[in-house]
C-alpha cells in the first residue's frame, strides 16, 4: 500500500475513527482471549459514544452487547463475562476514563451496566 486507504482517510476526517490510549486496552493481570478483546473493544466504543457528540445512552444492555458481538453465552459464560467487565471497568475508573459504573438488574438477573462519565 502506497498511501492511506480512502475510506480510512474519510472516516478519520469526519471523526468516525476512535483512537484510544493503549493503556485502556492493556488491563493488568488479565489475559486477552478473542472473546475478552471483543467485549473490551465494544465497551470502549460505547463509552466513547456516551462521552462524545452522539451522546449514546449510558445504559449498556448485556443482551445488546451479546447480539452486536454475535455471542450466545451460557449462564456460566455470563457470570465470567460480568466478572471480567467488572475488572475492566474498575481499571478504567482507576485510570479516570469513567467516573463510576453500576450493574443494573431486571428481576434477579443482571441485565446491563450504567456508566457515569
Amino acid at each position: 500500500i502506497l498511501e492511506e486507504p480512502i475510506l480510512y482517510s474519510y472516516a478519520k476526517t469526519t471523526g468516525q475513527v476512535i483512537t484510544a490510549p493503549s493503556k485502556y486496552l492493556a488491563i493488568p493481570n488479565q489475559s486477552n482471549t478473542e472473546k475478552r478483546i471483543s467485549i473490551k473493544s465494544y465497551l470502549l466504543r460505547r463509552i466513547y459514544g456516551i462521552k462524545g457528540k452522539s451522546r449514546l445512552n449510558p445504559h449498556i444492555l448485556f443482551s445488546t452487547m451479546y447480539e452486536d458481538l454475535d455471542m450466545q453465552p451460557t449462564k456460566d459464560d455470563k457470570k465470567r463475562n460480568k466478572s471480567y467487565i467488572d475488572s475492566v471497568l474498575n481499571y478504567w475508573k482507576k485510570e479516570k476514563f469513567i467516573k463510576d459504573y453500576s450493574f443494573t438488574k431486571s428481576g434477579r438477573e443482571y441485565d446491563g451496566i450504567m456508566i457515569q462519565y
